[in-house]
This record gives structure tokens, C-alpha cells and sequence, in this order.
């Protein structure tokens, strides 16, 4: 090996990273937090048409929508961002 060359680092497939869908965003006041009960309602910038972002290691890797399957959230990539190889 050169001398200041690493060795590529090897990912296996036990590898596990965290991934995150982003469904929305606000700003809400801290007077409002306070106040707020169960059955209040946060309205989110994001439109029910618009692409959820789904990021690996907090990057964006990808886009896609929510879907219902066996009883339980899911989202279906609609379009790549990055390749999930380049997320170190």
C-alpha cells in the first residue's frame, strides 16, 4: 500500500445506518407550545401531494410517498437523490 493511501472501507450488508422520512416542517411560538393539549393539530409546510424526503446518515438520499401496507406506514422511492454508496 502507498504510503497516505487508507484501505476503501468495506461495507457488508449487516451494516445498518440510520434513515429518517422528513414529513414535514413548521415554526410554531413558544407561547403556542405551551399551550398546546392532546388533540391539537400542527399544521406542516408540506402539501399531501408533495414528495417526502427520506435521508441516511441526515443526507438526502432520495424522494417518495406514503403507502399503506399490512397495517403499517411505508414510503415508496420515487425518485434518487444519491447513491446510497456515497452516504459514509
Amino acid at each position: 500500500m502507498e504510503v497516505g493511501m487508507e484501505p476503501a472501507r468495506t461495507v457488508s450488508q449487516s451494516d445498518r445506518v440510520p434513515v429518517t422520512i422528513q414529513l414535514g416542517r413548521t415554526r410554531v411560538a413558544r407561547d403556542d407550545l405551551v399551550d398546546v393539549v392532546g388533540g391539537a393539530l400542527v399544521v406542516l409546510d408540506q402539501t399531501i401531494e408533495a414528495p417526502l424526503d427520506i435521508y441516511a446518515e441526515d443526507r438526502l438520499i432520495a424522494r417518495g410517498e406514503i403507502v399503506v401496507m399490512n397495517e403499517k406506514f411505508c414510503v415508496k422511492v420515487t425518485e434518487l437523490v444519491a447513491h446510497v454508496n456515497e452516504v459514509a
